[in-house]
């Protein structure tokens, strides 16, 4: 990989720390979420710094080329932090339902409590 290349990559990777840090300052995303992508923007630096080990895994996992193996790398990270969204996003249906449930028993209650005193 070229010199340039390198730094042009390792250039955006540490503004994109650098972006990471200020989001999680304003609380614009959470910290569960921010360590998950520094932990991949760190990994993205070391790999464009080790290219080497990147041929080497490429070619012990019999995959011919170092980009043939970023893009299924990239394909499967997609994949699993889909996964992740959709598994939230169930996970947040189900206490919405539940909260709607409980503020109807409330509203009833409420209800009930007005006719009685009436």
């Amino acid at each position: 990989m070229p010199g340039e290349l390198k730094i042009l990559l390792v250039g955006f990777a540490i503004i994109f720390l650098v972006f990471l840090f200020f989001e999680l300052i304003r609380k614009k995303i959470t910290t569960s979420h921010a360590i998950m992508w520094f932990l991949l923007d760190i990994l993205i630096i070391v790999f464009t710094l080790t290219v080497s080990y990147l041929e080497k895994i490429a070619n012990f996992v019999g995959i011919k080329t170092v980009s043939n193996m970023l893009f299924f790398g990239a394909f499967v990270l997609v994949f699993l932090i889909l996964y992740n969204i959709y598994r939230k996003l169930s996970s947040q249906n189900q206490k919405i339902i539940k909260l709607t449930q409980d503020l109807a028993i409330i509203e009833r209650k409420i209800r009930d409590e007005k006719k009685k005193h009436n």
